[in-house]
């Protein structure tokens, strides 16, 4: 099938729209770039060490570290991280993050730590980390 003459206009003004190294620069974090410059094989490794606490960023197709998991060691897909800040809850210890990373990574609001706990106990096997359904805990019905 020929194409067009409308369409052959349009393949001549198409220009290479593959992205370039300095492209992707400005889509990395700032304190990344100035960390690592162009040193590439160093983004891929501080990548591959910190994926359990990458999180979708507000704008479509980016990514962000969760600093609260991060800090707390804990991978955002870890059932542990739904554990200690539960308890965390419990003992009234860094409440605001342990409320915050619930509510992030959970579909619950509950206000106080006894609901939380009893959530969690009662599903806890049937628990699953879904990325694709927005970077959450589901319950496997």
């Amino acid at each position: 099938m020929a194409l067009t003459e409308n369409e052959k206009a349009n393949y001549k003004n198409l220009k290479n729209t593959a992205p370039t190294r300095i492209d992707a620069l400005k889509r990395l974090p700032k304190d990344l770039v100035q960390k690592f410059a162009n040193q590439w094989n160093s983004y891929l490794d501080y990548y591959e060490e910190n994926i359990g606490y990458i999180k979708p960023a507000k704008s479509a197709y980016h990514f962000e570290f969760d600093r609260d998991v991060q800090e707390l060691g804990i991978a955002n897909n870890d059932p542990k991280l739904l554990d200690v800040c539960v308890e965390k809850l419990l003992k009234k210890q860094d409440v605001t993050r342990a409320q915050r990373i619930l509510e992030r990574y959970t579909t619950q609001k509950f206000e106080h730590p006894k609901d939380w706990k009893k959530w969690l106990d009662k599903n806890r096997d049937r628990l699953f980390f879904s990325d694709t359904g927005g970077y959450k805990f589901r319950i496997k019905q």
